[in-house]
């Protein structure tokens, strides 16, 4: 008997000629139309770590008596005040009649807080001042203490209560034009307060009582009261009554001083 044996044949298929490009270029296209389309990325807009805003006020007169005035100010803030609150200030008046000066002054502020948003926390605070005509060629205090949250911030309103131990160095001249140094230690006690009146009209107050340490009757008393009128999201109409008060002013100045001003405020 014949035996056979069981073989298995293997045939090579060669695909014709011109095929085996297209196919795979048919199968990529497939994989990159079925592929999941991942969401583009939105690039993070960095915040805004700064608020500036400025403040014109210009007075003109002429006729009978020609005058100008102005006064500007400039404040720098810190937004992000989860950590510290920083704020600048800066403030100059300038005026002059019929040719003359008759009104400048100068004065800028610098305030450091810890922990704001706690309902008390340390600062430091400094201020500088020039008026040649209450003859006071430099007024320089600077110090620290505590503030503290009287009312929480909120959208309506918010008030604060600042003590503080302040050194204070005074430049003053008489009328004969010498000069009279004093330094002193002064305590400070400053009460801060907004409330909005309605949308868009705000109210803002501060009052700040800064008496030499063993000689209460020897003070500087500063009230300011601002009224703020939005125009658009960035102009604003401001109305500010300023009274001061030195008890020991240089030899023939007036202790106080009244302003009133009106003008715009730019929020940059």
């Amino acid at each position: 008997m014949q035996q056979y044996r069981n073989a298995t044949v293997y045939r090579r298929i060669t695909p014709p000629a011109g095929v085996l490009g297209p196919a795979l270029a048919a199968l990529g296209l497939l994989l990159v139309v079925t592929a999941p389309v991942r969401p583009q990325e939105q690039p993070q807009e960095r915040p805004d770590r700064w608020e500036a805003a400025a403040e014109l006020t210009f007075t003109d007169t002429r006729g009978n008596q020609d005058m100008s005035l102005l006064t500007t100010g400039f404040t720098l803030k810190h937004r992000q005040t989860e950590v510290y609150a920083l704020e600048f200030k800066i403030q100059a008046r300038y005026g002059s009649s019929d040719g003359e000066r008759v009104a400048e002054s100068y004065r800028g502020s610098v305030d450091f807080g810890i922990t704001p948003a706690s309902r008390w926390g340390p600062f430091l605070y400094s201020t500088a001042e020039h008026d040649p005509f209450k003859r006071l060629h430099v007024r320089v205090t600077s110090g620290g203490g505590a503030r503290f949250v009287l009312i929480p911030r909120g959208p309506s309103s918010e008030a604060t209560l600042s003590l503080a131990m302040l050194h204070s160095y005074e430049e003053q001249s008489n009328a004969d034009s010498e000069r009279i140094i004093n330094r002193n230690a002064r305590w400070s006690v400053q009460l801060n307060g907004r409330h909005k009146i309605s949308e868009g009209i705000t109210l803002n107050h501060t009052a700040q009582y800064r008496p030499v340490h063993d000689r209460l009757d020897d003070y500087l008393l500063n009230l300011e009261t601002a009224l703020r009128i939005l125009v658009t999201r960035r102009i604003a109409l401001t109305m500010t009554h300023e009274f001061d008060r030195d008890a020991t002013p240089a030899p023939d100045v007036r202790p106080n001083d009244r302003l009133l001003r009106a003008g715009l405020l730019v929020q940059l």
